[in-house]
């Protein structure tokens, strides 16, 4: 795949991982979750009508923004109108209350559709028709079985596309790919889930403070090692490597080249 600015990968000339700054314990679990990124950025191929756009809580400066962008534009772009999804009871299940949760979070989102000039109001009422909040799931391994039940239940389609941040992009898509090979115990009705990783965060810095005042405690260097370590520890949960690259070549068979 050809490197652009608009994509973003922890190898990108644009916005590279800071390795330098790995102490020698800090590699493996760096190299580790860097493999997973390559299985799991998956981008859509070009054409490719998105049922759902996913965002999961945490981090909502830095996702609620792109991710109203991309489902305006895609909605503005496809023949059929896609669904945004916001799943998870809270933001931040270290403070008080749990921080900002699916509800609250589509609540601002209908809020900031409703405030743009620049959409009539046709569209407005179309676009706000289309937000999901999915306010049960408790953890990610929940956010893949209650994305499981809305397709079920037929209130969204696929395929998927995660928008969430870069960090999280392994073991949220590894999660889900797992949750759905839980529930069906059958390769062929697993999703299609692409990746759009919200673009251009520095590495170095933290995620802003939530609307609740909530935020990670890490830089987001370290917070990808931090996930290296949950998809170690939660393997019920996560697709291994091995499954997400039989994940890759069952994505390939349905004409979808993985990102090299």
């Amino acid at each position: 795949m050809v490197e652009t600015p608009n994509r973003l990968n922890p190898d990108s000339q644009f916005n590279p991982y800071p390795r330098e700054l790995l102490t020698p314990d800090q590699v493996g679990k760096y190299e580790s979750w860097q493999r997973m990124y390559g299985l799991c950025d998956t981008p859509p191929p070009e054409g490719t009508e998105i049922g759902a756009v996913v965002m999961p809580t945490g981090d909502l400066d830095d996702r609620v923004g792109p991710s109203l962008a991309l489902f305006i534009h895609l909605a503005k772009t496809q023949s059929e109108m896609p669904h945004l999804v916001i799943t998870g009871k809270w933001s931040n299940a270290n403070v008080d209350g749990g921080g900002v949760s699916a509800e609250k979070a589509v609540e601002m989102m209908r809020a900031k559709i409703l405030e743009d000039d620049s959409l009539d109001e046709d569209f407005k009422r179309r676009l706000t028709d289309r937000l999901i909040a999915e306010n049960e799931a408790g953890n990610t391994a929940e956010q893949g079985r209650f994305l499981h039940k809305l397709m079920e239940d037929g209130k969204i389609k696929g395929p998927l596309l995660a928008d969430v941040s870069p960090y999280h992009v392994p073991r949220f898509i590894a999660t889900v790919v797992k949750q759905f090979d839980n529930i069906d115990q059958d390769p062929t009705r697993r999703p299609l889930i692409y990746a759009a990783p919200i673009e251009f965060l520095s590495w170095h810095d933290k995620p802003p403070l939530d609307w609740n005042g909530a935020r990670a405690d890490e830089p987001r260097w370290k917070l990808a090692l931090d996930e290296a370590g949950k998809m170690a520890r939660y393997t019920k949960d996560v697709a291994s490597e091995q499954e997400m690259v039989d994940y890759s070549w069952w994505l390939r068979a349905q004409g979808v080249e993985p990102q090299k």
